[in-house]
């Protein structure tokens, strides 16, 4: 086994892995045990080959497979057999809380202090902090 983490992948995005596959689903066994070792977990994307390519090659690498994630919904000719579950919706009560807490935070959206020419107004100029956060937060209830 050998690992490489190529410049191309910003030397922590990407790893390539060389294995000497012996039995089945050998590399996927290898992807998940590396992502589930140390720093290893924030690795984005891993490419296992077999161990006649050199990981080290970038060009060996890309050149020596295609690496292909199929996103798609599975029909059951494709070996999904169990129905896709039914789209998740939010409850009208949860949706009403939002709703209010948005109502309520929308009043505290920031307003800037008297300013004139990109300093205080006279007015503000020596005031005590409590005057300035008083005249921030007028009609708000603070």
């Amino acid at each position: 086994m050998d690992i490489a983490l190529p410049a191309e992948g910003v030397f922590h995005n990407l790893v390539f892995v060389s294995i000497k596959k012996i039995y089945l689903m050998q590399a996927y066994k290898i992807m998940l045990g590396l992502w589930g070792v140390g720093q290893m977990m924030f690795r984005k994307y891993m490419a296992v080959v077999d161990d006649d390519v050199d990981v080290h090659n970038t060009s060996e690498v890309a050149s020596g497979s295609k690496l292909g994630v199929d996103a798609t919904k599975k029909p059951p000719g494709e070996g999904f057999k169990r129905p896709w579950p039914p789209l998740i919706k939010m409850d009208e009560s949860v949706r009403l809380v939002l709703k209010e807490k948005q109502a309520t935070t929308a009043k505290w959206k920031w307003r800037p202090v008297v300013v004139s020419g990109g300093a205080l107004t006279d007015e503000f100029k020596n005031a005590p902090w409590e005057k300035i956060r008083d005249e921030i937060y007028k009609g708000h209830g603070a």
